[in-house]
């Protein structure tokens, strides 16, 4: 996220993070993505992590320029656009769509054409939402993830974990066409994430942590990598949740400067 011109108070900084993250207008589109954990299939290699060189030959066009520098990156059928997460894990990141039916659609195209790409290469995506067999190793040497690593790594093992050993499906939806409705969205997000979260626990092993009675070890490893930044943003009952996540932001401990 990157201002045109440089924010000289906070005031400002709160402004344009509420004004980027909550756009308004009428709720009409829904996307989402769609990430697998990737292994080696067949021969002596069968089960070990991808290294990145070997994702971009078998991405082909479709490789994205963390992988690939020159590659033209382009999308799949369906519009989708690929990702590389720090540990091997691909994603797929879909368009906007008008429904959920056509978004299904789409999405069900690209990653049918994305398995097809790594078959042809004996890389296989396994749909998991945690990594229970491989210990956590970055394929991506990236300045950012080299930062995101040291920086979780004085809290613990989980930010490595959740870096390079798991893996989600993320939705996304419009914030709502005014202030009201964002607060009214807002608040029943709230109310139902625990449910869904309940619902689709399904990763209950995490290597090298103990199981304990989690179901879901995706998101333990997330609350526990950074408190401060990855517990529910503090907005009281009817309070503006634009300005409560900005205020939120701001006092977010600092994580990295990027630099040319």
């Amino acid at each position: 996220m990157e201002s045109a011109q440089p924010l000289s108070t906070r005031a400002a900084a709160e402004a344009y993070v509420g004004g980027v993250c909550f756009k308004l207008g009428p709720p009409e589109l829904i996307g989402a993505e769609l990430e697998w954990l990737t292994e080696w299939s067949g021969g002596d290699r069968s089960g070990c992590r991808v290294d990145a060189e070997s994702l971009a030959v078998a991405l082909g066009p479709y490789a994205p320029r963390s992988l690939s520098p020159t590659s033209p990156a382009r999308p799949l059928p369906g519009g989708s656009y690929v990702t590389i997460e720090p540990g091997g894990q691909i994603e797929i990141s879909s368009l906007p769509s008008p429904s959920a039916d056509i978004l299904c659609d789409r999405l069900r195209t690209d990653s049918d054409t994305l398995r097809s790409l790594l078959r042809s290469h004996s890389i296989r995506t396994v749909s998991a939402a945690a990594d229970s067999r491989r210990s956590p190793q970055r394929v991506l040497r990236l300045p950012r993830y080299q930062a995101m690593e040291d920086f979780f790594a004085v809290t613990g093992p989980f930010g490595k974990l959740m870096m390079c050993n798991t893996a989600a499906v993320q939705v996304s939806v419009d914030a709502g066409a005014d202030p009201d409705q964002v607060r009214a969205r807002w608040t029943a997000l709230y109310a139902v994430g625990p449910a869904l979260l309940a619902a689709f626990a399904c990763s209950p092993r995490l290597h090298g942590v103990s199981a304990d009675r989690w179901a879901s070890q995706r998101m333990r490893a997330w609350l526990s990598l950074d408190g401060a930044r990855t517990g529910v943003p503090a907005v009281a009952n009817g309070a503006d949740p634009v300005a409560g996540y900005a205020r939120w932001v701001l006092d977010l401990p600092l994580l990295c400067v990027r630099r040319d």
